[in-house]
């Protein structure tokens, strides 16, 4: 399987965690250019038309969006609990990964829409107003568990790496 992506940590990191976690041996491709891309995808445009990155091809298929990708290991690997066993699992794993969908694309739109001194001089409103409170929900959440849903699911590997996330934008902003 080719696991294709930029050469960066980002929206694929929790993808290689998850193989990792899985035994599942993926062959990442990492492009340098937006020309090498470009070429990549053409080329497995005859397999999806959907083609954008991350993607997963396998066989004569392509996943594209981070959660689809997901899904299809955790399929391959026959462990589809990792989306939650039973539906109201499934559905409180689906609603997790949106709740930490949200905040990873106020992040970014955050941090790459506006001015670093803007982002300084407001980030305590702005994690006030929006991700404090999510935060909070999600803590409420898991409670004293030490996984969402007492069993590992893709949300934690989520959640792990918006831990990440912050860990970076902590040390860049000083400890903002």
């Amino acid at each position: 399987m080719e696991l294709g992506y930029w050469p960066i940590k980002g929206r694929a990191e929790p993808l290689k965690w998850l193989a990792a976690y899985l035994a599942v041996e993926i062959k990442e491709l990492n492009f340098e250019s937006r020309q090498a891309l470009e070429e990549r995808k053409l080329e497995l445009s005859q397999f999806s038309p959907f083609m954008s990155i991350p993607y997963l091809k396998f066989e004569n298929s392509v996943v594209t969006q981070k959660r689809a990708i997901a899904y299809a290991l955790a399929l391959k690997a026959d462990r589809e609990e990792l989306f939650g066993e039973g539906e109201e699992d499934k559905v409180a794993v689906s609603t997790l990964l949106g709740v930490i969908e949200d905040i990873e694309s106020y992040l970014l739109k955050l941090f790459t829409e506006r001015q670093e001194e803007d982002v300084r001089a407001n980030i305590q409103k702005e994690m006030n107003n929006f991700v404090i409170p999510k935060f909070e929900a999600l803590n409420s959440f898991i409670g004293d568990r030490f996984f969402f849903m007492h069993y590992i699911t893709f949300a934690d590997f989520e959640l792990a790496y918006l831990k990440e996330i912050f860990d970076i934008l902590a040390e860049k902003l000083e400890g903002f």
